[in-house]
């Protein structure tokens, strides 16, 4: 029988919310980098001690699937229901025109929720499962639920580089690494096309 981690499960408490936000279309408001502004916006109005990283550039994953984006990861408190902050940033992408295509596609606006804390929602063995679940299975596969940490966090220089810019020292609440020891443990293939804008 394996052990996995202690972790604290998702329950309602005052704890730190990591969102990346990227834009590669434009939409009603601009270009992906207004988008991403406006966006930034509407995200302050979520909690306090708000926080956003330098924004990035970064190729559209897979490779060829689209422009490029624009990128990068804000902080805040949040002392809510994490399903509630989900709801809330699908609206926000809503009013900025995204439409749900299928995975990885090009979109005016992407607001993914990727920590909340050390919440881990909604179990270990789930958030392992859809971690450790090959490329070409996450592609058409989704999670009936809401996945703490982002399962994809940990492979993505564009979400982890930004989230350093914060916190190097934020620790994945299962791998028990850091935001840099998880930057630098990816391929040099991770960061093609990641520039600082």
């Amino acid at each position: 029988m394996s052990t996995l981690p202690q972790v604290q499960t998702c329950h309602q408490t005052v704890t730190t919310a990591w969102i990346a936000f990227g834009s590669n279309l434009t939409g009603s408001v601009g270009n992906p980098l207004e988008i991403v502004g406006y966006a930034i916006a509407a995200l302050q109005q979520f909690g306090a001690d708000f926080e956003v990283s330098t924004l990035y550039c970064s190729a559209a994953f897979p490779s060829g699937s689209g422009p490029d984006f624009v990128n990068g990861v804000a902080r805040f408190s949040w002392g809510e229901t994490p399903q509630k902050l989900l709801n809330l940033l699908h609206k926000v992408e809503a009013d900025f025109g995204r439409e749900r295509r299928g995975r990885w596609t090009p979109r005016t606006l992407d607001l993914d929720l990727l920590a909340l804390g050390s919440h881990v929602c909604p179990d270990a063995e789930s958030e392992a499962y859809w971690r450790q679940l090959d490329p070409s299975q996450a592609q058409v596969k989704t999670p009936k639920t809401l996945i703490l940490p982002h399962p994809r966090m940990s492979e993505r220089a564009f979400v982890l580089q930004p989230m350093c810019d914060l916190d190097p020292d934020w620790m994945h609440p299962t791998l028990r690494h850091s935001a840099r020891e998880l930057l630098e443990a990816l391929p040099e293939a991770a960061f093609a096309g990641l520039e600082r804008l």
